[in-house]
């Protein structure tokens, strides 16, 4: 069948189109294959920082490297209320987070049983813990998901590799609400809830609760030598409200004219880059709650992150 002239012209048209559109797209493949971005030119470029830490857009990291100007821990936030397709979890309350927790611990810390949750997208990373009492939706936000997370069952698990700086004894020093867990060195080190708790067994050595929530619950003493490398994971988790997360060091007697028996009542923050600066502790009505805040310092010279 013969089509109209204006037919068969404009078909000829849309087909040249086409091609024209082909041949440029393989044109300009060709330049950036020949002509790649510099460094410069393909760096990241904005950064949002928060008490959680640094969301870099766009973040081009992993578990196993972050880009030397932004080392730490990396962090990634989990939605437990809700399935990676944003359906409901069975993960509703707060027996049910203590469960999930308990056998996340048990599970040699999987973070595959994690992912069977919802995870925000983007991680960020953070070279230290101090977290004053805060809205629990501050969490979410800070990943990137305020927008479409309820702030309640969320936890929020930081990996990466520690260098000891110096030959030392230690032990970590923390307290959180809800909860605040370490593992390092493929061992459980240290545990502290304000509420609920994982069975004790799965942390040996760990006194998990102080009478007055001012003062620091602490691990086992560890051994670390000078420079060696070390994994550690951190987790951070609330079931809703308002939250806080604290983790200091405290070697074991730093100083030499210190008597036996006594400990430091100022312990440094558990710190990969100095220089730092600390949140500030608003006084408020939540915070009266939750009880003072520790006093702490910045000093910390244990580890870096490379």
């Amino acid at each position: 069948m013969n089509l109209p002239r204006g037919k068969t012209l404009q078909r000829y048209a849309t087909a040249a189109a086409i091609l024209a559109a082909l041949v440029g797209y393989l044109i300009l493949l060709k330049y950036q294959v020949k002509y790649p971005l510099s460094p410069e030119q393909s760096s990241v470029t904005t950064e949002v920082k928060t008490d959680f830490g640094t969301k870099i857009t766009p973040l081009a990291v992993s578990e196993e490297k972050t880009p030397e100007t932004h080392s730490g821990l990396v962090g990634r936030f989990y939605d437990f209320k809700r399935t990676p397709d944003r359906r409901p979890s069975d993960v509703q309350g707060r027996s049910s987070l203590n469960n999930l927790l308990t056998t996340f611990v048990r599970s040699n810390w999987d973070e595959n049983l994690l992912m069977t949750y919802f995870r925000a997208k983007d991680p960020i990373t953070t070279c230290q813990f101090f977290i004053p009492v805060r809205d629990s939706a501050e969490a979410p936000k800070a990943f990137g998901v305020g927008n479409e997370v309820k702030p309640l069952n969320w936890a929020a698990l930081y990996k990466g590799s520690v260098v000891a700086a110096i030959d030392t004894t230690f032990r970590f020093r923390g307290r959180g609400d809800n909860y605040l867990m370490v593992r390092f060195n493929q061992k459980n080190v240290f545990f502290n809830s304000l509420q609920d708790r994982v069975p004790l067994d799965l942390f040996p050595g760990n006194q998990p609760k102080a009478h007055d929530r001012s003062i620091l619950s602490y691990g086992p003493w560890i051994h670390v030598e000078k420079g060696k490398k070390y994994p550690v994971e951190i987790l951070l988790s609330d079931y809703g409200g308002v939250c806080s997360f604290i983790l200091c060091v405290e070697e074991l007697h730093p100083d030499p004219q210190m008597p036996d028996g006594k400990q430091p009542s100022v312990y440094p923050l558990f710190q990969l880059e100095k220089g730092i600066p600390l949140p500030p502790y608003s006084k408020s009505t939540a915070l009266e709650k939750i009880g003072a805040a520790p006093e702490v310092t910045t000093n910390q010279s244990i580890f870096t992150v490379r």
